[in-house]
């Protein structure tokens, strides 16, 4: 497995890096600007905790028991939230139209909400029972289904997991296989037919896969080391996923999952570092996260690709860009977009202190297979290798099966040419 910046890793146009810092550099290829700490949330906190960027490069998360969104034209703002309460963002639809999540009254139960606008409070979840709770809400791209683990209030307290479709309705799954007493769905695929999560049971935190007409189907563990697994996104066609695993080092350990290989671990970006995570965009080519979460020594941010496997968010962009951050250190990239062009994350900045970053990165060309911002025969040569292995890239159709079909794919991803 490669970590740091290994032989070809690049993308063909320049990278865009906005860091919520203080300063300015600019060059031919990439650029970062300055946009200012977080202000006070409603609990005084002015820490921000990011949960998701959509499409259009938005940042959303909770900042001091607040849902916010961060924009490069606006800069921080807060969504309005029901009943003078709490909220926080836990997902959104691609384009940002919809936006799921939690609001809970000051000293209430939480219950599950959406955003149709960034103006206007958010809508409950219809068909949530009174007397219950929830502890999470993650909805599809198209932002048309819904999932939240809820639990009731009242002794013996036990979880159902609810659903809502926008034509369907609301509907309930309060029984599942034999060991789970809860589970939950973290990411869906982009028609909301399947999804990833996790679950918890006898066997201890195990990831989970959700079917519409399957239901929850656990997932399991890589091999060697301590039960626990979960998984925390899903790519477009629900054939990759990604989170973590944790394997004979008895760390939780950036890894990915799909049905005809099962687990394969990511790693750590450095051997001592205490664990890592990993979430992937829509392509499930390209993923980020953090390896690391102690302070001594400081995390780190992470990028992985089908093509160079583990390597530094930070070397990449220093290396690979030639860009001077001044000081800072990317300790963590908490969220990629649909599109995998926005990433964000949070760093320390020159002065020492913890604020956000915010990413811009070109779009992904999979014909491009060497990555070297030209098609040419080399690229059908770089397919065909990665064909002879059978590994994950040579799946062009997403369909769990390597064939000549996948050669016909790459074939017309390569005369549509890159963007």
């Amino acid at each position: 497995m490669q970590t740091g910046v290994g032989c070809g890793y690049g993308r063909a146009a320049s990278v865009l890096m906005i860091l919520c810092a203080c300063g300015s550099v600019a060059s031919a290829q990439a650029q970062f600007v300055a946009c200012g700490p977080a202000p006070a949330g409603p609990s005084g906190s002015t820490k921000p905790i990011i949960k998701v960027v959509d499409n259009t490069g938005a940042v959303m998360g909770v900042l001091g028991n607040g849902p916010f969104i961060w924009t490069q034209q606006n800069g921080f703002q807060f969504l309005p939230v029901l009943n003078s309460g709490y909220g926080i963002v836990t997902g959104t639809s691609s384009d940002g139209t919809v936006t799921y999540g939690m609001n809970w009254n000051i000293g209430g139960s939480a219950y599950p909400v959406i955003w149709y606008t960034r103006t206007q409070p958010p809508t409950g979840v219809p068909g949530f029972p009174s007397g219950w709770t929830c502890y999470g809400t993650f909805g599809n791209e198209a932002g048309t289904f819904v999932n939240g683990l809820l639990r009731q209030n009242s002794s013996p307290n036990p979880y159902n997991t609810i659903f809502w479709e926008a034509t369907a309705g609301t509907s309930f799954v309060s029984e599942y296989p034999v060991g789970m007493v809860q589970a939950y769905v973290a990411d869906f695929n982009a028609p909301g037919t399947m999804g990833v999560g996790n679950s918890f049971g006898s066997n201890g935190q195990q990831a989970v896969r959700w079917t519409a007409s399957g239901g929850f189907e656990p997932l399991g563990d890589a091999p060697g080391g301590t039960f626990n697994s979960a998984l925390i996104s899903l790519d477009a066609n629900g054939w990759r996923a990604a989170g973590t695993a944790t394997p004979e080092s008895n760390k939780p350990t950036a890894a990915v999952w799909d049905p005809k290989d099962g687990w394969t671990v990511v790693g750590l970006l450095n051997p001592a570092d205490s664990g890592s995570d990993l979430r992937i965009d829509d392509s499930g080519m390209v993923g980020v996260g953090q390896s690391g979460y102690g302070s001594n020594p400081l995390p780190n941010a992470i990028m992985w690709t089908v093509r160079d496997g583990l390597l530094s968010f930070q070397e990449v962009l220093e290396q690979e860009y030639g860009l001077d951050l001044g000081g800072w250190h990317l300790t963590g990239a908490q969220a990629i977009s649909a599109s995998g062009q926005y990433v964000a994350g949070e760093g320390r900045n020159p002065q020492g202190e913890i604020q956000l970053w915010f990413a811009y990165i070109p779009d992904f060309c999979y014909a491009d297979c060497d990555w070297n911002g030209t098609l040419n025969i080399f690229d059908y040569i770089c397919f065909g290798n990665h064909f002879t292995q059978q590994d994950m890239y040579a799946n062009c159709n997403s369909d769990m099966q390597i064939n000549i079909f996948d050669y016909i794919c790459f074939g017309n991803a390569y005369a549509a040419g890159c963007p």
